[in-house]
């Protein structure tokens, strides 16, 4: 009876340490810092020509240094660093044409907008963000864990909860 029990003990020790390790992972991407850039063309200057751009830090990463590239060329670096929901106004001079407009940092942000400038107008054709390496930026796996994180808590907890108790009872009842 004795040694039963402390095959119990032993089986319910695991499993709450599996539980623990667990939800610390979890727990750490679900909470992991991630560079983000969005990038908005919010209105035009003196001229049609000027386009003003928006930088909003939206990650949790403080950023630095904005790269800006039209169509794949390098244009300017803005020396910057902002934190977490700041937001750059920048001013870009463009002569009537189609451009893509790119954004990166250091840290890994990216963000494009596709722009066209023309003598009466500048017309917005197309807004994306992505992460780097060209792919377009879904809600990444961190966002998708932290809004359903108790779902992920649960889905692990209670498959990890049912091997206990199948594993005690098997234990208990090869013991009779």
């Amino acid at each position: 009876m004795l040694r039963a029990s402390k095959n119990i003990l032993n089986k319910i020790s695991v499993a709450i340490v599996s539980i623990l390790l667990s939800s610390m992972t979890l727990s750490s991407v679900a909470f992991a810092q991630e560079a983000k850039l969005d990038l908005r063309q919010i209105g035009y200057g003196e001229t049609y020509q000027d386009i003003i751009l928006q930088f909003t830090n939206a990650g949790n990463v403080t950023l630095s240094d904005i790269t800006i590239y039209i169509n794949g060329q390098a244009n300017k670096t803005i020396a910057v660093s902002f934190s977490s929901g700041r937001v750059i106004p920048f001013t870009l001079q463009l002569a009537p044409g189609t451009y893509l407009v790119e954004a990166r940092t250091p840290e890994g942000a990216y963000a494009s907008l596709g722009v066209t400038a023309s003598l009466g107008k500048v017309i917005i054709t197309t807004t994306t963000t992505s992460v780097p390496g060209g792919e377009e930026a879904g809600p990444g796996i961190s966002d998708l864990i932290q809004k359903n994180i108790l779902w992920v808590v649960l889905g692990i907890a209670v498959p990890v909860l049912v091997i206990c108790i199948w594993l005690i009872k098997r234990g208990s009842s090869s013991k009779r």
